[in-house]
């Protein structure tokens, strides 16, 4: 196992951004405290949830919190996620680019920007050199990002789980599930055992709390993801990433829990960088002017409702409602027990932890 940098801020401190990127160390112990608004520390448990809907949400109030979607599009909290390409078509520096991205609070895909948050990297498709060369060169914050490079035999899965509970990331990446299930002495040519792994995976997003995003190869038939029904059955959502016509592009398209608009990122090779294309001529969320207006509106009503809000500012209600859902997602606002929403860090909110924002 190789880890870079596991140091990290306590909670309620910024992660210096300006700190050294350079610096590459072993695991130096123990993680500093930290809580991420979407989880706290006595979820790392498995449980077992019974009994009636009252009872269920009277001991976990979480439950029914509103879904965070970590990298816009593509991944939210205590959900699985997989994504599906043919090899080499970049799925790996993609995820990359949205994980760097994430782990240094940066804005993903054209969201509004995040707080910063720790990403687990299991790379076990390539050299971890390459892995830290592609971090270093997005400008990730070494400090948040922990990486993995090979795993032991039968208890792949679990080590994985270890870690998740140890180091507490919001995102999780797993490169790639065929080199996982090989670990474990899977065929993709066989149902047997593809369950009891792709449970084990989608568990430890729901009881940790992380956002777990798997890449897997797409078949050259079809396009369809390679070997067992279980890997689509246990999925939340199934992301297919797709080579356009014009080499630096790439296409988008989703199955799944929750609904996502097809989308198609531009590649940069110079800076590493993806961004988004336009949407029917509408970015997916609002500008900056839309956020600060949001963020305005709440300081002056707090407790207003989604639809609301959304008719407040004015514009496609489809993208307002998106830019609600990310700023809810970067910890910028808070949703209360009644569905109102507040600015997070004020008192208006139930918030977990002092969230800074942005200037109106």
């Amino acid at each position: 196992m190789f880890i870079i940098n596991r140091a990290q801020a306590p909670l309620g401190e910024a992660v210096n951004p300006e700190e050294p990127k350079d610096i590459i160390e072993a695991d130096a112990g123990e993680p500093a405290e930290l809580r991420i608004p979407w989880y706290q520390p006595s979820e790392f448990e498995a449980r077992l949830v019974h009994g009636r809907l009252a009872s269920i949400l009277a001991e976990d109030p979480s439950i029914n919190e509103p879904m965070y979607h970590v990298i816009p599009m593509i991944a939210a909290a205590r959900r699985l996620t997989i994504l599906i390409a043919r090899e080499k078509a970049g799925k790996s520096t993609f995820i990359a680019y949205c994980a760097a991205c994430f782990s240094a609070g940066k804005s993903i895909l054209g969201s509004p920007a995040f707080r910063p948050g720790r990403v687990l990297w299991v790379g076990l498709e390539e050299p971890v050199g390459d892995a830290v060369s592609r971090f270093l060169r997005i400008g990730a914050t070494l400090s948040n990002v922990n990486v993995i490079d090979r795993l032991q035999g039968s208890t792949a899965v679990a080590q994985i789980v270890e870690e998740m509970k140890a180091f507490r990331p919001a995102l999780v990446v797993i490169d790639s599930l065929s080199v996982l299930a090989r670990t474990r002495g899977l065929s993709e040519k066989s149902e047997e055992g593809w369950t009891e792994m792709m449970t084990a995976l989608r568990h430890a997003a729901q009881d940790i709390g992380a956002a777990v995003v798997v890449l897997h190869h797409a078949r050259k038939s079809d396009g369809e993801y390679r070997g067992s029904t279980a890997i689509g059955a246990a999925a939340d959502q199934l992301v297919t990433m797709e080579r356009d016509k014009e080499e630096m592009i790439r296409r988008f398209t989703s199955m799944g829990r929750w609904q996502i608009p097809d989308f198609s990122t531009r590649f940069d090779m110079e800076s590493g960088t993806f961004t988004l294309m336009d949407q029917n001529t509408e970015p997916w969320v609002g500008d900056d002017d839309s956020a600060s207006r949001m963020l305005q509106q709440l300081h002056e009503h707090p407790g207003t409702k989604k639809t609301a809000l959304c008719e407040m500012i004015g514009g496609n209600a489809a993208r307002m409602r998106a830019l609600v859902d990310s700023l809810l997602a970067s910890g910028q606002i808070e949703k209360r027990p009644d569905g109102g929403l507040a600015v997070a860090g004020t008192g208006q909110g139930p918030a977990a932890v002092a969230v800074k924002v942005r200037a109106a």
